[in-house]
């Protein structure tokens, strides 16, 4: 399968350029609104690459999920910056592929094999435009790579082994609790305030994901 890992490995690490360049020029709450949209881009990737049947009803409790999404952080409207969207719809639309063909290659090869291949490709890519754009990290700026190193890791390696268990339409919908998840970190770790919204927000996500959860059990 060494060419589905190649293919996820470019396509991963474009992915992570359009997300980052998006990330530099839009606000935050924007990118990650539009990051949630990989959701409808699955639910038809899935159904015409790997032949999952999608019900209506769950294609109903997803789109309430995104609603609740939307109301947690709310929208914005940068006039001038549209055509960074274009970077941010991209990204997602590229990480719902990458998710298909993970699921592809999941179904014959090990976890930490495609988590593997995709840091050695990625690196390989990266290398050559690292050396043009390189700059020394602090000591700081090395703790920060290595933890969300290690948080990346364990991230892909449990979305993979939850790929490997069931349909893709059927796991990613748990990318919701991403939100609620980061309600809570900001408001223990930087004292942000927990809005109305946000609690309605975080109530429909978790609502709409526990009721998805339970009907495809």
């Amino acid at each position: 399968y060494f060419k589905f890992h190649f293919f996820r490995s470019l396509i991963g690490t474009l992915a992570m350029l359009c997300m980052f360049y998006a990330l530099r020029e839009l606000p935050l709450s924007n990118v990650i609104i539009i990051s949630f949209s990989k959701i409808f881009f699955i639910i038809p990737l899935a159904f015409y690459i790997l032949k999952e049947k999608v019900s209506f009803y769950s294609f109903s409790l997803i789109c309430l999920g995104f609603c609740g999404v939307i109301v947690a952080l709310g929208t914005e409207s940068y006039k001038e910056n549209y055509y960074f969207y274009f970077f941010a719809f991209f990204g997602a639309f590229l990480i719902a592929l990458v998710k298909i063909i993970v699921k592809k290659i999941a179904m014959k090869e090990d976890t930490l094999l495609i988590q593997f291949y995709f840091a050695l490709l990625s690196s390989c890519m990266l290398f050559f435009p690292y050396l043009k754009f390189v700059s020394l990290p602090t000591t700081f700026d090395l703790i920060l790579i290595f933890s969300s190193a290690v948080c990346g890791i364990l991230a892909q390696y449990f979305t993979i082994s939850g790929l490997k268990l069931a349909d893709a339409t059927k796991i990613l919908p748990f990318d919701f609790f991403r939100i609620i998840f980061g309600v809570i970190l900001g408001v223990i770790i930087f004292s942000e305030d927990l809005t109305f919204k946000m609690f309605i927000g975080s109530l429909l996500i978790f609502l709409s994901s526990m009721i998805l959860i339970k009907k495809i059990k």
